[in-house]
């Protein structure tokens, strides 16, 4: 006899712990993790390097004085604003060379028990890199109706406006939620991914729906479940230092380039005095950002699973 189908309920509880499951077990955790590592750091070092240069600018701006002569403050911002950039484009394209390498994976443990060798999944992303680039590109062209007609609403009713854009971001993400899976598990194009992901969520809406709520709701408490213990005791490290420099920061100091130079100065320094908590707070809540991202990568191979169409 054929095995009896799961119900939605059994459907649902088991794809949640198979994807815990995996995300906990799974090889690929460590390059996954090593992968946000390094890029989130070169970011966020980029960007505190602009940070300088920044308030060069706004507090000569704000005194209405000019730089020194031979000072290229400005085109300094600039060539750091442009390494950011290129640093992101570069995560951004290996995001989903890495994206494809999981989903294989994870695809690979749900049939045979075994992920399978990570090299060559991520070969095989860059094949398939080109198709998601193109669904991301059709999915951004796909939010602009509802960017206008939000528009359009807002100037009879702001709320309105908003709700509506809200409606269609919510729709759209649920039409085009297996696209993904279908370009990476079936070697689908760009348009065919995104219409049998479109026909999936019309035969089974109220599923997938809740389905999505249940996946978002679970990897964003994997997330804070890290970030607030965090939170919680960097706040209580760094709060006697920093709050009164806010405070200050906020108030005279609006009126008073200088104050705010030394209100900022001594904001620096206080999380440098504190550095290794922030350090060690980072690295924690990139651990927690690695396993929401392997629960969700795992969570919608299942659902491709049970509701993509062959």
């Amino acid at each position: 006899m054929p095995a009896k189908k799961q119900s939605f309920g059994e459907f649902l509880k088991d794809n949640v712990a198979t994807s815990f499951k995996h995300a906990i077990h799974s090889r690929s955790f460590v390059i996954v993790y090593l992968f946000h590592l390094v890029f989130f750091s070169a970011m966020i070092y980029t960007a505190l390097k602009m940070v300088p240069s920044f308030l060069q600018l706004s507090i000569a701006q704000e005194m209405g004085i000019g730089l020194a002569a031979g000072t290229n403050t400005a085109g300094i911002l600039m060539t750091q604003f442009v390494y950011l950039g290129v640093i992101f484009i570069i995560y951004w394209l290996l995001s989903y060379v890495i994206t494809v390498a999981v989903l294989v994976g994870f695809d690979e443990m749900r049939r045979t028990k075994k992920e399978g060798r990570f090299l060559d999944h991520f070969v095989y992303g860059f094949y398939r890199l080109p198709t998601l680039i193109g669904i991301a590109i059709v999915s951004a062209l796909l939010m602009l109706p509802g960017a206008i007609l939000s528009e359009l609403v807002k100037k009879v009713s702001l709320t309105a406006g908003s709700f509506v854009y809200d409606v269609y971001s919510i729709v759209l993400t649920l039409t085009i939620l297996l696209a993904v899976p279908y370009a990476v598990l079936k070697k689908e194009g760009i348009l065919s991914s995104i219409k049998k992901s479109y026909r999936a969520f019309k035969d089974n809406p109220v599923e997938i729906l809740i389905s999505y709520l249940v996946g978002v709701a679970v990897s964003l408490s994997v997330v804070l479940a890290f970030l607030v213990p965090v939170g919680v005791v960097l706040v209580m490290k760094l709060s006697p230092a920093i709050s009164p420099l806010l405070q200050q920061l906020g108030g005279a100091a609006q009126q008073n380039p200088q104050l705010m130079v030394g209100s900022i100065s001594g904001i620096v320094t206080a999380l440098y005095q504190h550095r290794y908590w922030l350090i060690g707070g980072y690295v924690v809540g990139i651990v927690g950002f690695t396993l929401s991202y392997l629960f969700w990568a795992s969570y919608l191979v299942g659902l491709f699973r049970r509701y993509g169409r062959k």
